[in-house]
């Protein structure tokens, strides 16, 4: 049998494979950075808290695992290890419907200039400004929507 690996010593690869024929298992290298706070069971219990409770902020996530494993982790951890769960924090936007004043005029409008040319008129965008931080968020799978759709 012939194996191909790149990036690997020889050594290496016949280490783990003594290892491997006395019954042991692969030894997985140590990534960068510290260890992970959270083990499986408690990214487990992370996803299963979001997920009943789907507009949970990260400040009530993390109260709720320090009080649930007795853990002292950070909100920046949570949020981590959110990301990491496939989540992203998301905020709905405002949206404006038209009134039925609003409404009218506009059809009013289009009726008036239905045999206009615009030839030579330029139409632009209409922009919305925010002038404070209002509305929901919450962490949600990540997907590729649109970002102009309504939640």
């Amino acid at each position: 049998m012939e194996l191909e690996i790149d990036g690997l010593k020889r050594s290496t690869v016949f280490d783990q494979c003594k290892l491997l024929n006395n019954g042991g298992k692969l030894r997985t290298k140590a990534g960068p950075g510290r260890p992970s706070l959270l083990s499986n069971e408690d990214l487990l219990v992370l996803a299963n808290y979001m997920n009943d409770n789907p507009l949970a902020c990260a400040p009530a996530a993390t109260k709720y695992i320090k009080e649930r494993l007795n853990i002292n982790i950070t909100e920046v951890i949570i949020r981590r290890a959110l990301k990491d769960l496939g989540l992203s924090y998301k905020e709905a936007k405002n949206v404006s419907f038209l009134s039925q004043k609003a409404k009218k005029f506009r059809l009013d409008w289009a009726i008036t200039h239905s045999q206009t040319t615009f030839s030579k008129t330029l139409f632009t965008d209409e922009s919305t400004f925010w002038l404070g931080k209002t509305g929901v968020a919450r962490w949600r799978p990540n997907q590729d929507t649109n970002e102009n759709m309504i939640p």
